[in-house]
């Protein structure tokens, strides 16, 4: 789903950032654990107002699941004792104040000893970004980082649709053997209509299918349940969650809906793993591994 937000917005939190909160000690990506916190930025900005919010951020540095934190932004949300994972999210990021907010925290995270992941692209066809365009960024930016800081790439992430489908594939056709990515993007979200167990098997066969086409673990970095429902919301979601789980090609998976209110009309209440006050739903809190 297409990350939305004012320029103006995300220019303020680029300076804010580093004042909204204290950085916290940072538990990196470990074992077995897999699951991205999809930390929405808004929960930054509220940080400081919202107790819930900050005890939600708190209890992660517990969590038996949780392996990283994304934001879909350069810059690090330091209220979450996670390790973040940086995305360059449009062109935007690859320059200026975002570039090296990014290159920053790949080089922090490679002195601790721990290979950074960094996320290319989201849904890049709906941007209107062609394939060869993304290629060549890619070439260009993104590969000398695996060089530079041990980076371990996450390839663009379109939507699961036939057009994201043909733009990956377009995308993937552009690069030689040792330009691919370490890691397919992916995202998957369900018909709100269609029942959670018939939603389970197509989000198995996609994701599996992106695995057998291109021959690389993958990173679901968005899934989600649309469904108003929810028992149908809370059923595809522990599914599926359960499955990626044992799934040793699946490398991390984040679904969506870590937000005090819904990013939009897309996506579902009651999939939310967050309230309204910012304390976790009791979906959010199985997402966390507090249950």
């Amino acid at each position: 789903m297409k990350f939305l937000q004012s320029v103006c917005l995300a220019a303020s939190l680029l300076l804010a950032s580093s004042t909204v909160a204290a950085p916290v000690a940072k538990r990196q990506n470990v074992g077995a654990r897999k699951r991205i916190a999809l930390w929405e930025w808004t929960l930054t900005r509220d940080y400081p107002s919202y107790p819930g919010i900050q005890e939600t951020a708190a209890s992660m540095g517990s969590s038996s699941e949780l392996a990283s934190v994304m934001n879909w932004e350069s810059w690090t949300p330091t209220e979450v004792p996670l390790a973040h994972a940086p995305m360059v999210r449009t062109p935007m990021q690859l320059v200026g104040d975002a570039w090296s907010q990014i290159t920053g925290t790949l080089r922090n995270q490679q002195q601790s000893g721990v290979a950074p992941l960094v996320h290319f692209y989201n849904e890049p066809e709906r941007q209107g970004i062609a394939p060869a365009e993304a290629a060549s960024v890619w070439r260009n930016s993104m590969l000398p980082l695996r060089a530079l800081f041990g980076a371990r790439l996450v390839g663009p992430a379109p939507a699961s649709d036939p057009t994201g489908t043909q733009w990956l594939r377009e995308f993937m056709s552009h690069l030689g053997d040792g330009e691919k990515p370490d890691y397919t993007g992916v995202h998957f979200y369900t018909s709100q209509w269609t029942l959670s167990s018939e939603e389970v098997g197509y989000a198995q066969d996609y994701i599996r299918g992106r695995r057998d086409e291109y021959g690389l673990d993958v990173v679901v970095s968005e899934i989600a349940s649309t469904n108003r429902d929810y028992n149908e919301a809370d059923y595809f979601t522990r599914s599926m969650a359960r499955w990626m789980d044992g799934e040793s090609w699946v490398h991390q998976y984040g679904f969506f809906g870590m937000s005090r209110e819904p990013a939009d009309g897309f996506v579902s209440p009651a999939a939310q793993l967050l309230d309204i006050n910012g304390h976790w739903t009791p979906l959010g809190r199985f997402i966390a591994g507090l249950e």
